[in-house]
């Protein structure tokens, strides 16, 4: 740019150095005019709202802007319509300025420092490009990547202002994730973004720039949000920080600062600040503007006089970075209103969507702000959904807020909308553990002739997902309402599959006929048992009392085991204790049957003792050696439950299955060695234990062996 301002150059040289001297040849009037402007332009500057000055990238830089390629993000320009319009008409009233290149020098580097030209419109470039409707569900895969990017991107410019601004989309895109449960997203992304620890010199502090943004998040009673994901960073710094110094940083405004000022000082001062509807409209990095912080920290009597001034200009209410009104922030954060503010009334559009299709009410309903549905509430939007077809009562159902979907209820909310998922409010109620409002929605599905069998996700009905998450006093609830507990999923699992407790499972089968007990045990058309579920799914409680109520013990899983395999492998003694009391009273089974019971093999040939030796379990393996499991059964690869024993090192195992079992040295390959030469060979501390002589058993080894002494050691020979 080249102003038209000339000054004379002069060069002069001296033995001991050089120096340079500029005088300007313009017209003195017009040097005195210029630093007139310039120095009213630096006192109004800080002023300025800076939504008066429309930022916007250049749209001939967008031709060559990708968003996937952050080399091509250096070519965007910051351009200003209303700039340009300011400079024309100083030049056009007849201003002695200069020419407009000139007008230009004297305006913006006022404005660039106060921070109303700022760096950081490249954020808002990329956030609406993700975030747009119509392009989110095919971006979103590479979202995470074109964030780090950002963070890349900003940490090498060097500009704090783009660094802070940068780094709270990224957090708030993280809390996108969240609700969108991509916990995989939230997890590399964090990781991320705290690996920039230790950045090198003359890079910005990524991970200070985080910790000092929960005091954003602080003021914006969003705190918890911000900790869900950071936990304690930044809370040894919170009581050391200094708002006046991170404000600008933050993007906030004399406006701002207002609405903050401690509560010993009157914060409410209209008549000295907000003076024009503009002031509502600053915003600050997360487009929060002195409106929607009025609006979450409780400060009626400044929001209605900030709402007020917005309706009289018959603007539109601002909108922060997720799209949300000062209405959408009072719904969902204001955890103390007790009622709306008269401001809030007159400015609200209860149709006003945020950027996840969010209205006022969603919000509502999602942070349990009971004392907002007032007499007289508009129903208009009462089953309207959001983009991710959640109605307000299935958001209170799943953010655990029962008072709030009570009163939903009774304002008629439509129960039978399903989720995307197919799921409809009785089935979140179940899953959430809702006794009250799953009495409430029975009652009401009933009277209009519902199903409480239909299915939702997976084709799980609500007994199903109640069932699963082990809420007895729902089950009781639904099964008096008529629920059937046959009713199975897609994958053809019964309620009675998946009872997670005790209490549960008995609910399921008292005072059922035997007939559909006994359907109910076996599983029907589903391929595998409640039982083995129970069992492999480590859900003792609810085992045992399948296996009370007589069901088949002898069951199979996919890989041909055994409950009692299952429950030998895990470790449950009770369960163990439970089927061999069955085995032992079972007045249909003779002796052979009981043997077949207690030495079943899976497809690999694995005993029970073979499952409880290969983890050390020394209980399991009493209880199976006590009642008569024979300890030497070799499995597909010929190995014995000691031999795999010793192989794993599980010493106290060895030898308790080698002393009180008498389990044989000669048999049970280990790489194709005996389980004495493997000991021998590689555990001295085993091979000891087979060495005791006062320990050798008197006993003759089954099939015509007879037992040598070599060196204290016992070897087995056939004879």
């Amino acid at each position: 740019m080249q102003s038209d301002t000339c000054v004379a150059l002069q060069h002069f040289t001296e033995e001991d150095g050089s120096s340079l001297s500029a005088a300007s040849v313009a017209d003195l009037d017009l040097l005195l005019a210029q630093h007139l402007f310039a120095s009213f332009m630096w006192s109004i500057a800080h002023h300025i709202p800076q939504d008066e000055i429309s930022k916007s990238v250049g749209t001939n830089a967008l031709k060559n802007f990708v968003l996937l390629d952050s080399s091509s993000w250096t070519n965007c320009k910051i351009e200003s319509e209303s700039l340009d319009e300011a400079i024309s008409d100083i030049r056009r009233n007849g201003a002695e300025l200069g020419n407009e290149e000139t007008i230009a020098l004297l305006m913006i580097p006022p404005l660039s420092w106060s921070g109303k030209l700022p760096s950081e419109s490249i954020v808002d470039l990329i956030w609406d490009r993700i975030m747009d409707e119509d392009n989110i569900q095919n971006i979103w895969a590479e979202a995470p990547q074109i964030f780090i990017s950002l963070l890349e991107f900003c940490r090498d410019s060097g500009s704090p202002r783009l660094a802070y601004k940068a780094v709270a989309a990224y957090i708030e895109f993280l809390l996108i994730a969240r609700t969108r449960q991509a916990e995989h997203i939230v997890a590399y992304l964090k990781d991320k973004l705290l690996s920039y620890e230790d950045s090198s010199e003359g890079q910005l502090q990524l991970v200070d720039v985080t910790s000092n943004l929960r005091l954003l998040y602080k003021y914006q009673m969003r705190e918890h949000e911000y900790t869900d994901i950071f936990q304690a960073l930044g809370e040894e710094s919170m009581d050391k920080q200094d708002l006046s110094q991170l404000g600008q940083l933050f993007g906030f405004s004399s406006w701002h600062y207002s609405v903050f000022d401690d509560a010993e000082q009157p914060f409410y001062r209209p008549e000295r600040v907000f003076t024009d509807v503009s002031s509502v409209y600053s915003r600050d990095v997360l487009g929060w503007t002195p409106l929607h912080y009025a609006a979450v920290r409780n400060f009626d009597q400044c929001f209605d006089h900030l709402a007020s001034k917005l309706n009289q200009s018959r603007r539109e209410a601002p909108r922060d970075m997720i799209g949300r009104t000062p209405f959408h922030c009072f719904a969902a954060y204001n955890q103390e209103a007790t009622g709306v503010y008269p401001g809030l009334i007159s400015m609200n559009k209860s149709d006003v969507k945020d950027r996840a299709g969010m209205r006022p009410l969603h919000w509502i309903a999602r942070a349990g702000n009971i004392g907002l549905i007032q007499p007289g509430f508009d129903r208009t939007h009462l089953n309207s959904a959001d983009d991710e077809g959640r109605t307000p009562l299935h958001l209170a159902l799943s953010h655990k807020q029962p008072m709030l979907a009570r009163v939903l209820v009774w304002l008629d909310a439509d129960v039978s909308i399903r989720m995307p998922n197919r799921d409809t409010a009785l089935h979140i109620a179940a899953k959430c553990g809702h006794v009250g409002i799953v009495e409430l929605l029975i009652e009401k599905i009933k009277t209009t002739d519902g199903n409480l069998n239909e299915g939702g996700f997976c084709e799980e009905t609500a007994l199903f997902q109640a069932s699963r998450e082990g809420h007895a006093e729902i089950v009781k609830l639904l099964l008096g309402g008529g629920a059937d507990p046959a009713v199975a999923d897609r994958w053809e699992s019964s309620p009675l599959h998946v009872a997670q407790t005790a209490d549960v499972a008995i609910e399921l089968l008292s005072g059922r006929e035997p007939t559909v007990q006994r359907r109910l045990l076996e599983g029907e058309r589903s391929k595998f048992s409640p039982l083995v579920y129970a069992v492999s799914e480590g859900r003792s409680g609810t085992a045992k009392v399948l296996i009370a109520h007589g069901a088949d013990i002898d069951a199979r899983s996919f890989r041909g085991e055994t409950p009692l395999l299952l429950a030998s492998q895990r470790g449950q003694t009770d369960v163990v204790s439970s089927i061999i009391e069955v085995i032992k009273n079972s007045k249909v089974s003779g002796a052979d049957d009981m043997d077949q019971s207690i030495n079943a093999q899976d497809d690999d040939g694995y005993t029970a003792l073979h499952c409880a030796a290969s983890q050390g379990y020394i209980s399991v393996l009493g209880l199976l050696i006590d009642a008569g499991a024979n300890i030497d059964i070799p499995n597909k690869d010929d190995e014995t439950p000691l031999s795999i024993a010793t192989k794993l090192g599980h010493v106290e195992a060895v030898e308790f299955l080698f002393r009180k079992g008498k389990a044989r040295l000669d048999i049970g390959a280990i790489d194709g060695m005996t389980v004495l030469e493997y000991a021998e060979k590689s555990d001295q501390k085993i091979a000891t234990i087979f060495r005791t002589p006062e320990k050798a058993r008197a006993s003759e080894v089954p099939g015509g062996a007879h037992v040598e002494k070599d060196s204290g050691v016992e070897r087995e020979t056939e004879l």
